[in-house]
């Protein structure tokens, strides 16, 4: 079958062979509908076509242009060319994730897709590769063999049942591509759409991938591959080649291999500085000499492995607490509105308030009853005065009571900000996205709002109800009598009511923390629930989420009217007393009473029957949101920090002006003269460091089996040293003991010459610039992005652009480096965004290292080329550390560190590692391959 991108919003239901055609398209960003742009394709046979003068825009951005290409059916089809050319586009507008504003593109409908960025579900690997397909045990196995995961379950405690994580925190990068990969196998598709899988790979596995899933087991079906591997195009039946986001090529592969095109690529390729696409890891045990394996075995295994099974919980259950609120979350509360002072003065203007009010109205009876002999205009001055005391008084108490509850909600929101951004990485290893942004969201909305209005409605109730009653017991002392059983009937359904509508309460909170979750995951990974045609399930976990979130709410109304009704009920047998009672005692002639009180307290207590209703509904709601506040306290007190007290400050002030976003918009574009945001943030000296292990051990939390174990090494000032070794070994583990992200459990660290303990965090931290493999940016500017704290000018910017190779991108924008970058960079590619984050570490200040994690894994060869010299070059006067999947990357490094299994299993020169005989890094060599291995050579001068 084939779907069409096109005008129409709606799929079309007839079916066709599985094939692609662009017809004269124009595709922007997104589907203004909210649904694919995607058709069903009528009948044809073969090929499909794209016409000509096509663009896709965002706003109005030309995304692809200029498209005329048919995808064959059943054929391996690779698409080429440089970072931002247009290849991840092209497999988007085939989705139908992008609108087409003219032409058609036609594609089937069964599509399974391997995005660029792999998407992990937080479930089990058993639930992520079947993605709510049925169960069907064969083809899961074949599934998880062609896609070379057979290798990693035997890692795993528990297998296809273990817990991955949100995000996969729990996998490497190679193994969520895997993940990725056995999902679409196991879907069993017509088209495949692979957006470079291969980049995460290594030789071993990578070649192991083509022969065995994309040349094997898909062999007889439909695949679109985009890359930037040459080495895969002469196994490809059919080539796309794009260069600025339009097609410079299509055709069989021979012909792209006599190409200009091609010969441009490949040479570069060929050049000295250049690296081989095969990788450094391979997923096979290294050899490591047994005696030093033996000592750990026993104790350790890769991190994925448990040593208990309640230790593999890697996502902890929420706290929920029960009874009733302490006391310590309402002195907390009392404190954030800024001191218990506060608190007693919003009181005693209540107070005033209410007794102005109420000596108004004892005065009008006085009058009317003419019982003081005093003149009419007498009277009438003194009403006046206490009418105008109450009418002044009103407002007063309300704006005291608002301004002490507005500084409650800053307190509390700079509170919870402080708390999570000093939260350390298990923290946020385990808990789901959604638990934060639950505080973030329902929580500090409960307080901003709900609270506040409820603690002012009460007050208002609680001192209208006491002075009411406070009249009709001077009015009618005999009152009491029915008065007391009546409040005592009145608390005890305050108490039952309460502790049912507080467990309610507590429970919808955390009924809402799955909801944000899924939002969460929905919205990194719509585009691959839209290719598995699982928008449908999807939406139904949503709404069974949601329904136990408004099944909560149902409950609670419902007690909200069995409480209502018996507070009605009460109030009209109190009112009816006192009535009785003034009646009584008027015909008796006790003389005790006064006509004119009697009726001044019938008419406030009758005004008191609703009020009653809400008084008691609004101290239950007060107690019920003062969940929120213990739900933040728990975030303030109980979470894991780091011991980073300097960053307290800086939150406050984050918070206070607006957060770091609106940061270009105060400071002039080219005389940027902010002040760092920390007074430690100032030296722009780099100073080179040096960094030395000594049996250093650590395990990423108690119960769980050491990660690293007798780890020594040292790094001296301006070397450059590659990590490399196989999944699991240990080697993303050094980057974050450097740092001090997971602290170590035995041995020591040195950064330059001292104790890494002895480092403030923030001083510690400030020494490292780190390049990651997934890249991260932020909502804001460009400028924003690559220089957060504003520390450099424009020129600087816009040098650091330009030696990584993004100058000409960003300069297409009509607002250059103040042009946006949307959420996680959603408009800039892979491997732009990798750039951006290397021209990020070129303009941090005072840094000496640069840590590298296969930072150009999504990068073109020719561009990969060129940031290798960069590196060389600009990095020239730091110490490198690179974590390296491919060999050639790492060639011309001073020193080599091989992990295997948490340990060195040795170290040494490029040179010195490859002329031995027994040497493990020179067996990752040999296995890359003859042309690979001699590319290494080359580099080595050997």
């Amino acid at each position: 079958m084939m779907c069409c991108c096109g005008p129409c919003s709606e799929r079309a239901q007839r079916p066709t062979p599985s094939a692609v055609r662009f017809e004269d398209p124009a595709v922007a960003s997104t589907s203004p509908s909210g649904s694919p742009s995607t058709r069903q394709a009528p009948n044809a046979s073969g090929k499909p076509t794209v016409a000509e003068e096509p663009f896709f825009e965002v706003e109005p951005k030309v995304l692809l242009r200029n498209l005329k290409v048919q995808v064959p059916v059943g054929k391996l089809t690779v698409v080429v060319g440089a970072t931002g050319s247009g290849k991840s586009t092209l497999l988007q507008a085939l989705l139908g994730q992008l609108e087409v504003s003219r032409g058609h593109v036609w594609a089937t409908r069964s599509i399974a897709y391997v995005p660029q960025q792999s998407w992990i579900m937080n479930a089990t690997l058993r639930d992520n590769v079947l993605f709510f397909a049925d169960l069907d045990e064969a083809r899961l196995a074949e599934a998880l063999r062609v896609s070379q995961m057979e290798t990693d379950l035997e890692l795993l405690n528990n297998g296809l049942e273990t817990e991955i994580g949100e995000k996969g925190v729990n996998l490497s990068g190679g193994q969520k591509a895997r993940v990725n990969l056995a999902r679409a196998v196991y879907a069993d598709r017509e088209m495949y759409l692979l957006d470079d899988p291969l980049s995460a790979l290594d030789a071993h596995v990578g070649e192991s991938v083509i022969e065995d899933c994309i040349l094997g087991k898909l062999r007889n079906k439909t695949r679109v591959l985009a890359t930037h591997q040459l080495h895969v195009v002469p196994k490809a039946d059919y080539v796309i080649a794009l260069d600025n986001c339009k097609i410079v090529f299509t055709g069989d592969s021979e012909s792209f291999q006599k190409t200009a095109v091609y010969h441009l690529m490949a040479t570069a390729e060929k050049e000295e500085n250049d690296r081989s696409v095969k990788s450094v890891e391979t997923e096979d045990s290294l050899d490591v000499p047994e005696d030093k394996l033996d000592e750990v075995r026993d104790e350790k295994t890769v991190a994925l492995k448990p040593a208990e099974e309640e230790a593999n919980r890697l996502i902890t259950r929420e706290e929920k607490p029960t009874g009733s609120v302490p006391l310590a979350t309402y002195l907390m509360y009392f404190d954030f509105c800024g001191g218990r002072k506060v608190a007693l003065l919003v009181l005693v203007v209540y107070l005033l308030t209410e007794v102005v009010k109420l000596s108004s109205s004892i005065w009008l009876s006085l009058w009317a009853t003419s019982r003081l002999d005093l003149s009419v205009r007498t009277y009438l001055v003194v009403y006046i005065l206490c009418v105008t005391i109450g009418t002044a008084c009103t407002p007063l108490r309300y704006s005291v009571a608002y301004t002490a509850m507005r500084t409650a909600c800053k307190t509390v929101h700079s509170t919870l900000l402080r708390s999570v951004a000093r939260g350390t990485m298990e923290f946020f290893d385990r808990t789901p996205q959604g638990r934060i942004m639950n505080r973030f969201a329902a929580d500090v909305d409960a307080i901003d709002n709900t609270l506040q209005m409820s603690i002012m409605t009460g007050l208002d109730f609680f001192f209208s109800i006491t002075s009411a009653l406070l009249v009709s017991i001077i009015s009618q002392p005999f009152i009491l009598l029915p008065l007391i059983p009546c409040v005592y009937f009145y608390y005890r359904m305050t108490v039952f009511y309460n502790a049912a509508n507080r467990e309610m309460r507590r429970h919808n909170s955390i009924t809402k923390s799955p909801v944000f979750s899924l939002l969460s995951e929905v919205t990194v990974g719509m585009a691959t629930i839209t290719a598995y045609g699982r928008r449908s399930t999807v939406m139904k976990e949503a709404l069974r989420r949601i329904d136990a979130v408004f099944a909560c709410g149902h409950v609670q109304n419902v007690a909200n009217h069995w409480i209502g009704i018996r507070v009605e009920f009460l109030s009209c047998v109190l009112v009816a007393f006192i009535a009785l009672f003034g009646v009584v005692v008027r015909l008796t002639s006790f003389g005790l009473t006064d006509v004119g009180l009697i009726s001044l307290s019938l008419t406030m207590t009758l005004q008191t029957t609703g009020q009653l209703n809400f008084l008691v509904r609004q101290v239950a709601s007060v107690e019920a949101d003062m969940n929120s506040v213990e739900r933040i306290q728990y975030y303030s007190t109980q979470i894991q920090k780091e011991e980073m007290p300097e960053l307290d400050d800086e939150v406050e002030d984050t918070a206070c002006r607006g957060g770091l976003t609106d940061a270009p918009r105060r400071a002039h574009a080219d005389n940027v003269t902010i002040v760092p945001l920390s007074a430690v943030e100032a030296p722009t000296a780099i100073v080179a460091g040096s960094l030395e292990f000594r049996g250093v051990q650590m395990r990423y939390r108690e119960g769980l089996p050491l990660v690293l174990s007798d780890v020594s090494f040292r790094i001296e000032p301006r070397e450059k040293v590659g990590v490399v070794g196989r999944t699991g070994s240990g080697k993303s583990t050094l980057l974050l003991t450097f740092m001090r992200m997971v602290d170590v459990c035995g041995g020591a660290i040195d950064v330059n010459g001292r104790a890494i303990r002895s480092y403030p965090l923030r001083e510690l931290r400030r020494q490292f610039s780190m390049i990651p493999q997934d890249p991260v940016l932020f909502d804001g500017t460009v400028r924003l992005n690559v220089d957060p704290f504003l520390q450099a000018s424009a020129a600087e910017v816009w040098a650091a652009l330009e030696i990584v190779g993004l100058k000409g991108r960003v300069s297409a924008e009509p607002e250059g480096i103040d042009g946006r970058v949307l959420e996680g960079g959603s408009n800039f590619s892979v491997g732009q965004r990798q750039l951006l984050c290397m021209a990020r570490a070129l303009l941090k200040r005072g840094s000496g290292f640069i840590l590298m994690d296969e930072a150009t894994a999504n990068i073109d060869q020719t561009l990969d080329r060129q940031i290798q010299g960069t590196v060389m070059r600009a990095f020239a006067d730091y110490t490198v550390i690179t974590i390296a999947h491919r060999l050639l990357t790492v060639a011309q490094y001073d020193k080599i560190i091989v992990m295997d299994h948490g340990v060195v299993a040795e170290m040494g020169s490029p040179r010195e590692l490859v002329s031995r005989e027994d040497s493990v890094f020179k067996g990752m060599v040999e296995s890359t391959g003859k042309r690979a291995k001699a590319q290494f050579m080359a580099l080595l001068g050997a």
